[in-house]
């Protein structure tokens, strides 16, 4: 990484909000005082956004990044978290263990998708609906997944569901000694 020193014309007075420099415009036209941007200049800047492309998996979709389709963003920071809002059966979000709520994003430049939180409820039967993924977070086949349930006095237990036409369903009857179950996900979801 280039240092800002060795760029030409930098503003290199100590300033909290430029703490390593602050690049210059030129006074006016046909002035050669502003900073000179050159490759030496952009190349670090050019790389690190290619890296973070190469390594999220996005393919670059050759469109101009917006605010709503904003590939760069989305391979730097990772895709937005969107909160699971319809439920089924007495089941609900819960906020446990500096967890906000069930949410999912996209990961692996768009091929799965990571389904993480918690949900509580009642005890329930097999075969249960639990909740509905939301549209863009739907496996394109029946996928099975595993996560934990448990209850108030923790007794954990390994319970499978199963992801059909985005309906999240409990394949195992769960009880529970209190009446309340918890159940926690974090699990990656191919979407093809």
């Amino acid at each position: 990484m280039k240092r800002v020193s060795d760029f030409t014309r930098i503003n290199t007075t100590p300033n909290p909000d430029f703490p390593s420099g602050q690049i210059l415009d030129a006074t006016g036209k046909y002035k050669e005082d502003g900073t000179v941007i050159n490759q030496n200049f952009l190349q670090d800047w050019y790389n690190l956004f290619q890296k973070c492309v190469r390594d999220s998996g996005i393919v670059p979709n050759g469109d101009f990044d917006t605010a709503t389709n904003a590939q760069l963003h989305d391979a730097c920071f990772g895709t937005p978290k969107v909160p699971i809002t319809t439920f089924y059966n007495g089941v609900t979000a819960l906020n446990q263990q500096d967890e906000s709520n069930v949410r999912v994003w996209k990961e692996n430049g768009g091929k799965t998708f990571r389904l993480e939180g918690w949900i509580g409820g009642t005890a329930c039967a097999a075969d249960t609906y639990m909740f509905l993924l939301p549209e863009g977070y739907r496996p394109a086949k029946n996928v099975y997944i595993h996560a934990l349930a448990t209850d108030v006095n923790i007794i954990s237990t390994n319970v499978v569901y199963e992801a059909f036409s985005g309906k999240i369903k409990s394949l195992d009857a769960i009880t529970s000694s209190s009446g309340e179950n918890r159940h926690y996900f974090n699990v990656s979801i191919p979407l093809d």
